[in-house]
């Protein structure tokens, strides 16, 4: 029962103490009147001023390429059988007349012996019938003759196809996988070899990026760097020039592919094939206009405008766009040189 007691008595006094301090903090502020909230001094932005001034602006295609042959000449087996030896990989240097394959014999030293012995038989069943008044017998014989000796040429010109020898020097740009044992489809190209003296730049482009290359035409002038070294040359295949073709993969790459021909081929080692190459080239350029950074042209409804310093007053100028590059704008009317322009907001 004291308990009890005690315990209301302390909640009392607790809840008297809490009622006097928030009196007390109540009486600090003026009567009728709340606590302002602290002001912050707005930060005033400086307008970044730019003179209208004259200059070149210039329309522009900067892209990365890689150097890829200009001529590959493929070659195949012009006959079947099985590789014998693979002499040659993709990427080494060969001269004509390197021998790069080579078929295994199989049956041929057996069949040329017994063709040659067919050969000799039938010249000499030819030589037996000298001086006979039978024309037709004759006429049969010399037929027989002429034909065992086209199956023995048949046979030599098999025997000299066996090696897969380079038509030309160059370099080897793709090679099949073939190994010892497996089998070769006549005429079916199984490799290719480039010339080094002749090289070109590929730019292939994405599909998202196609608008960047739509106004290139060949015969356009292009730098090309590769190596710290810049060398001229020239646009010589655009997706418009392209040659047509059945494969659909191909015709995609095509519709996103430019070909930069070296005006004369560099001798700089550094330039082969597979190295990359930065290309710029200038589909538009214009001289002596009056040119502003793209961020200072502003837009709304149609309108273009831009906000000009007049005697320490903002106003706002109408303006007609020219050409358009990534970073700047010519502005064909509205400014003359010598005007400042706001450049920020």
């Amino acid at each position: 029962m004291r308990t009890s007691r005690r315990t209301k008595a302390t909640a009392a006094m607790t809840l008297l103490l809490a009622a006097s301090i928030t009196l007390a903090g109540c009486s600090l502020l003026p009567a009728g009147k709340t606590a302002a909230p602290e002001l912050v001094a707005p930060v005033k932005l400086t307008p970044e001023l730019l003179t209208v001034n004259r200059g070149s602006i210039a329309r522009e295609l900067n892209a990365f390429g890689i150097v890829v042959p200009l001529t590959v000449t493929y070659v195949p087996f012009t006959i079947d059988g099985k590789i014998d030896s693979v002499n040659v990989r993709a990427g080494v240097a060969v001269n004509k007349g390197d021998v790069m394959y080579k078929l295994q014999r199989g049956t041929l030293d057996m069949d040329l012996k017994q063709q040659r012995l067919a050969l000799a038989n039938a010249q000499l069943a030819l030589q037996q019938l000298d001086g006979s008044p039978d024309d037709e017998t004759a006429r049969l014989a010399h037929m027989s003759v002429e034909i065992e000796q086209l199956k023995l040429d048949r046979l030599l010109k098999r025997e000299q196809s066996l090696p897969l020898t380079a038509p030309l020097s160059g370099i080897v740009t793709f090679a099949d996988d073939l190994k010892q044992g497996d089998a070769v489809v006549p005429y079916r190209d199984i490799l290719a070899i480039a010339d080094p003296a002749a090289m070109q730049v590929k730019i292939t482009v994405g599909v998202s990026d196609m608008s960047l290359i739509a106004n290139i035409d060949v015969g356009m002038p292009a730098d090309v760097t590769i190596g710290g070294a810049t060398y001229k040359a020239k646009v010589a295949q655009t997706p418009s020039t392209a040659p047509s073709s059945i494969d659909e993969r191909e015709r995609d790459i095509n519709s996103r592919t430019l070909l930069i021909r070296f005006d004369s081929m560099p001798a700089n080692k550094e330039v082969s094939f597979g190295v990359g190459a930065a290309v710029r080239i200038v589909s538009e350029q214009k001289d002596n206009v009056v040119k502003l950074p793209r961020v200072a042209v502003r837009s709304s409804q149609g309108r273009s405008f831009v906000q000009v310093m007049d005697g320490g007053v903002r106003k706002e100028v109408d303006v007609e766009r020219g050409m358009q590059t990534a970073t700047e704008v010519e502005i064909t009317n509205g400014l003359k040189e010598g005007q400042q322009v706001i450049v920020n907001n």
